[in-house]
């Protein structure tokens, strides 16, 4: 499916299997608390490759990360992957377990892909006030240079925000559309 985003197009593909085999890692981690020494401790489940099934029997293996996805083996994995046109490699953006209706975003390749600027921007804002700051000292010197020390931290923190504005409305379009496509083969049978 072609899907049109801001002035970008991609192709919007599933990979839907039935759990096979999930390893599940668990991890502890100690996290600091305030007031209080020993700290917390908090025990998460992992999965970093779950086994799929497609509905031909051809097995696929989903390597996921930091997810929080939990599926059990038998659930159906509806992936969903994104691949700017005329780019070879599709990115994981999504994974909908069917069968406990839990839906995952994987908002590091979001990030990533719709290259969004937030730290970048705020670094930005700063360089604005080091450039007014640094502005009445070169202008004393060179003028070109001045003006180049004002505009230019002005201009850049102005595109970063509208790419990220963009680039969020994007993400916000591309999650409605893929609900809407979770929602409607929710009720498919899986072969």
């Amino acid at each position: 499916m072609e899907l049109a985003l801001g002035r970008r197009v991609y192709e919007l593909s599933d990979i839907v299997g039935r759990v096979r085999r999930a390893a599940t890692t668990t991890r502890t981690t100690s996290v600091p608390a305030p007031g209080n020494v020993a700290g917390q401790v908090v025990t998460t489940n992992v999965q970093e490759t779950i086994q799929l099934d497609l509905a031909d029997g051809t097995p696929y293996p989903l390597h996921i990360w930091n997810t929080g996805l939990i599926a059990e083996e038998g659930d159906i994995l509806h992936s969903l992957w994104l691949t700017p046109k005329g780019k070879p490699d599709a990115t994981l953006v999504a994974i909908y377990d069917r069968t406990s209706g839990q839906e995952v975003w994987l908002d590091a390749n979001l990030v990533r892909l719709f290259r969004l600027t937030e730290p970048m921007w705020k670094g930005l804002v700063v360089a604005f006030f080091i450039g007014v700051l640094a502005f009445g000292l070169i202008l004393a010197i060179l003028p070109v240079l001045g003006t180049l020390a004002i505009v230019l931290p002005v201009l850049l923190p102005i595109l970063t925000w509208r790419m990220d504005r963009a680039g969020r409305a994007q993400i916000a379009a591309l999650k409605t559309t893929a609900r809407q496509r979770f929602a409607a083969l929710r009720t498919e049978t899986f072969a």
